[in-house]
């Protein structure tokens, strides 16, 4: 990745209303060259404000980075899907 390339994390979120898919933009975060746990980071917020047992999916766009995010989060919302059930 080129030094002065910029990483950006865009936020969507799609839900069903009424047999449509509606989709909204709930934001961007510009985090530079980020580690998965930066994404996770900025990303825990959100899940958490929606819910976790409302999340049911979670797109990349494939860089190796992304995938580690997606493994940290996973055993995030795992113990908290946990936290809440007890």
């Amino acid at each position: 990745m080129e030094k002065n390339k910029r990483s950006n994390l865009d936020l969507h979120v799609r839900y069903w209303d009424n047999n449509v898919v509606k989709t909204f933009y709930v934001g961007s975060q510009f985090l530079g060259l980020s580690k998965a746990s930066d994404l996770c980071k900025h990303l825990m917020p959100y899940i958490e404000n929606f819910g976790f047992h409302n999340l049911l999916q979670i797109s990349m766009d494939g860089p190796n980075v992304n995938w580690s995010a997606y493994e940290m989060l996973a055993k995030e919302i795992e113990t908290q899907r946990f936290q809440e059930n007890a």
